[in-house]
């Protein structure tokens, strides 16, 4: 018994490092590293693909989607009657810089979700640890029992921000997704007026 003891805190005093490892900072619209539980993921109410500015300022925004208060670009890009091609592929331009920041958060935002999981994972170990633990001392003392409590409070936040960056990363993939679309449409516009402009009159 007192070398299964033994063994049993060896581990579990080598992962606790592990776990107490805080997610890095991340650029613009940080993901946030603290340890609180999340209930308060904004619904975009915007539905185009090219801003947000629709996010009231007053409502709290997740940090997984901050990218969704930048600068609403609708009317920078929108095309008009008498725009030439130039003035498409300016446009057009304007769209692949977003498409490219949000490039940027996406990854950002992967690093952040991955030190999640991984510490979701260490969290799960130490747990099984201490549940192992207890059933040795017979239910353990009070410590062991707060800090089983704590472990389970751990991994049920590290769970939470899984989610929320996860559905963050999808919604942004479909946000590049329409963007992309739109900068190949602008680009056959543009095209086609060079066209018409080279016929004879």
């Amino acid at each position: 018994m007192q070398t299964r003891l033994g063994i049993l805190f060896g581990l579990f005093i080598g992962l606790s490092s592990l776990a107490a490892v805080p997610s890095r900072a991340l650029g613009q619209g940080e993901v946030e590293s603290v340890q609180t539980p999340v209930d308060t993921v904004t619904e975009t109410a915007a539905e185009d693909t090219v801003g947000h500015d629709s996010v009231s300022t007053a409502t709290r925004v997740d940090p997984a989607y901050i990218w969704r208060t930048w600068k609403d670009l609708s009317r920078a890009i929108q095309l008009r009657d008498l725009d030439g091609p130039e003035d498409i592929m300016e446009k057009a331009d304007i769209i692949k810089d977003r498409i490219d920041d949000l490039s940027e958060e996406r990854k950002k935002l992967a690093t952040a979700r991955q030190e999640w999981s991984d510490r979701n994972d260490a969290l799960e170990i130490q747990l099984e640890v201490l549940e192992d633990l207890a059933k040795v001392q017979l239910g353990g003392d009070l410590q062991l029992q707060q800090r089983m409590h704590r472990m389970r409070e751990g991994r049920s936040v590290a769970g939470n921000r899984l989610e929320v960056m996860t559905r963050s990363i999808s919604d942004l993939d479909i946000e590049v997704g329409g963007l992309t679309e739109m900068v190949t449409q602008y680009k056959k516009q543009a095209v086609e007026l060079r066209r018409r402009e080279a016929q004879p009159r």
